[in-house]
Order: structure tokens, then C-alpha cells, then sequence
């Protein structure tokens, strides 16, 4: 299984969202501009894509716990830690985070209608 790559971007889309429109301009950590992998955010702020960011935090929030916690650990991070940090964090391998962001993209993508079915997420 790997990363759906359209879930993948629409999380850093409502990532940069989260941290930007959402938060009402409240400033959480002075590298509040860097993405997930740890890339600048050079983009502008995606007031235009609100709707696209809604509706991708209602699909977060119907989540399983257990991958709910993995995309606040990974997306809602205001200080840029690692992968290996956040894996430490969460209390599971580096290869179990990626296994549980893979499994994250399949519910994400069924949950919006995005090329798969429910049925083929387990």
C-alpha cells in the first residue's frame, strides 16, 4: 500500500488552512509556515479553498481514533517535527506511522468519494 497522492496533498492544503484561515490569524510557533515535510510554505494562504478545507476537516473528524491521532500528530504540528519524532510521539515505529497514514488516505479517500470504496479500505 502507498500514499494516495491526491488525499496526501488535499491534507497539506488543509494543513496550510488549519494553521492560516482557521486559526484566525493566531500565531502558534514561529515556523507555523512549514508543511509537513518540512518544506516551506510558499504558496499564499488558500482562503478560496475554505470549502475544499471544511470538508476535509469533517472527514478528519469521522476518523477512527487511532488515525485521527495520527493526522493531528502529523498535520496539526505547529513546531515541524520529524517523522521519527512523531512516530516516537505516537508510541509506534516509524513503518507503523507510514502504514497508518496509507491506511488514513484509503478512509479519507472513500469518505469524499475520491477513486475508491469503502469496502476496499479494510
Amino acid at each position: 500500500m502507498a500514499r494516495i497522492k491526491e488525499i496526501e496533498e488535499r491534507l497539506k492544503r488543509w494543513q496550510t488552512w488549519y494553521f492560516t484561515v482557521a486559526q484566525a490569524g493566531t500565531v502558534k510557533s514561529p515556523r507555523m509556515s512549514v508543511r509537513v515535510d518540512g518544506v516551506p510554505v510558499t504558496m499564499a494562504p488558500i482562503a478560496a479553498g475554505t470549502e475544499e478545507a471544511l470538508e476535509t476537516d469533517r472527514a478528519v473528524a469521522q476518523l477512527p481514533s487511532d488515525l485521527k491521532a495520527v493526522i493531528k500528530v502529523v498535520y496539526l504540528d505547529p513546531e515541524g517535527r520529524t517523522m521519527e519524532v512523531n512516530a516516537k510521539l505516537l508510541k509506534m515505529s516509524r513503518v507503523s506511522l507510514y502504514r497508518k497514514l496509507e491506511l488514513t488516505d484509503r478512509y479519507l479517500a472513500a469518505y469524499l468519494n475520491i477513486g475508491t470504496d469503502f469496502d476496499d479500505v479494510l
